[in-house]
C-alpha cells in the first residue's frame, strides 16, 4: 500500500508527497526498533531483578551459616581451653563425665565454611552478570565470592586437621563407648570412664601437638566467620537500597 502510493508520487513527480512517505516509512522503522529495544530492556531489567532476588536468598542464608559458625567458634575456644587445662595436669577433685565427654567429642570439629555459589556461577557462565546495572552492587558481591575461592585454596591444611583429630578419638574411645554415645548421648557416662579417656588423652603425644593448630583454626574459622557477616551485611543493606525483595536484615532487637 505504501510502497504503490510512493511510486504513484514519483510518477506524477510529486516531490513534496514522496518526501512525507518517505518520512513515514523512516519514522515506522526508528519506532518499530525503539519499541524492540524497550522491551528489550524492560525484559533485561525483570530478570537482573530475578537474579538479585536470587542473589539476596543466596546471602541471607550464608548469613545464618555464618552466624552459626561464629557462635560454634566461641564454644570450641572454651571446649579447647577445658581440655588443654585437663590433659596439662590441672586435674580437680571431680569430673563432669557429661561436660568433659561433650567437649572432648566436639573441640576439634570445624564446619566446613564455604557460600551457596549457584545463583552467581549461574550469572558468571551465562555472561548474564552484565544484567546486575549496579556497578558497586555487582563489584562487592564479586569480591566476596572471590574470597572464598581463596579460602578454599587453603582448606587442605583444615581438612588434615580435622582428619587427625576424627582418627585420634577413634584411639580415645573404646567401639562399645561409641555405640554408647550414638544411641544414648552422654548422659550415662561415669566419672570413672571419664578419667580413664582423659588419661589415654594425656598419654596421646599427636593431641599435645595438634591442640595450637586447633586452636589457631578455630580462631581464624571464628575471626572470617564475623568478617564475612559484616560483608554480607553491606550487600544486603545495598540490594535493600534497590528495592529488592527479600534482601532487608532481620531485627536483632
Amino acid at each position: 500500500m505504501i510502497l504503490r502510493r510512493f511510486m504513484e508520487h514519483v510518477k506524477d513527480q510529486n516531490w513534496l508527497a514522496v518526501g512525507l512517505d518517505f518520512l513515514v516509512v523512516v519514522s515506522g522503522i526508528f519506532l518499530g526498533m525503539q519499541v524492540s529495544e524497550w522491551n528489550d530492556s524492560r525484559k533485561d531489567r525483570e530478570l537482573e531483578r530475578i537474579y538479585l532476588e536470587r542473589l539476596a536468598e543466596d546471602l541471607q542464608e550464608d548469613l545464618r551459616v555464618f552466624t552459626r559458625i561464629y557462635d560454634e567458634s566461641l564454644q570450641k575456644r572454651e571446649y579447647i581451653i577445658y581440655i588443654d587445662g585437663l590433659i596439662s595436669g590441672d586435674d580437680t577433685d571431680t569430673l563432669d563425665p557429661v561436660k568433659f565427654m561433650k567437649a572432648t567429642d566436639n573441640f576439634g570439629w570445624i564446619r566446613s565454611m564455604g557460600p551457596g555459589k549457584t545463583t552467581w556461577d549461574e550469572l558468571v557462565s551465562t555472561g548474564r552478570i552484565e544484567l546486575i546495572t549496579n556497578h558497586t552492587i555487582k563489584a562487592d558481591i564479586a569480591e566476596y565470592y572471590e574470597h572464598f575461592d581463596r579460602y578454599h585454596s587453603h582448606t587442605h591444611t583444615f581438612n588434615d586437621i580435622q582428619l587427625r583429630f576424627t582418627r585420634m578419638k577413634e584411639r580415645w574411645f573404646s567401639v562399645d563407648q561409641v555405640l554408647r554415645h550414638i544411641n544414648e548421648g552422654f548422659e550415662g557416662f561415669t566419672e570413672q570412664e571419664a578419667r580413664g579417656i582423659l588419661e589415654t588423652m594425656r598419654q596421646d603425644d599427636e593431641l599435645k601437638n595438634i591442640m595450637s593448630s586447633l586452636a589457631t583454626v578455630v580462631e581464624v574459622f571464628g575471626n572470617s566467620a564475623l568478617n564475612d557477616q559484616e560483608r554480607i551485611k553491606k550487600i544486603l543493606k545495598e540490594l535493600d537500597r534497590e528495592g529488592v525483595k527479600g534482601a532487608k536484615l532481620a531485627s536483632t532487637t
